[in-house]
């Protein structure tokens, strides 16, 4: 979801995009690029696709509410639990850490909803999930794709 300033609410990015999500934050090892990627669970409709900036500011506003900015927009997921939150926020600093080390950074923003994860791309933060080397092994066929795109708080001061 985006905050929308003109009405100061946390609002899809596109209607009709509220519900579970499965959220994943893919390396292309190529590029040494980042992406969210969330994609609705009932219908496979993706509901996020944002390439992770250099500079981007990132913010645990609340245990399972975390939101992020770039130039131009705020964007915010609620967890359904605090460790699935955490295991994002982990993968997300780990990304940020990265773009924010490299000559230049990246430079392309912004959400690209047409664009297609490219081939090459390894899961950082996702399901499915076999072992996260942020988080240590995880719990085999527990699947960690319950990250809901609606409801949250109002943008802290990023």
């Amino acid at each position: 979801m985006v905050y929308d300033d003109t009405s100061k609410k946390w609002v899809p990015i596109k209607p009709g995009q509220q519900g579970f999500s499965r959220i994943n934050i893919y390396h292309n090892t190529a590029s040494n690029s980042f992406r969210v990627v969330g994609v609705k669970l009932q219908d496979q409709q993706v509901v996020i696709n944002y390439s992770i900036v250099k500079g981007l500011k990132y913010n645990q506003a609340t245990p399972t509410f975390h939101q992020w900015r770039d130039a131009r927009q705020v964007y915010g997921l609620n967890f359904a639990s605090k460790e699935e939150a955490t295991t994002f926020s982990n993968a997300m600093l780990f990304a940020l850490n990265i773009m924010n080390s490299q000559e230049g950074g990246q430079h392309r923003g912004g959400p690209g909803m047409d664009e297609k994860v490219t081939q090459g791309c390894q899961t950082v933060c996702g399901f499915p999930w076999t072992h996260d080397s942020l988080a240590g092994p995880l719990e085999a066929g527990r699947p960690r794709d319950t990250a809901v795109l609606s409801g949250g708080r109002r943008p802290e001061a990023l």
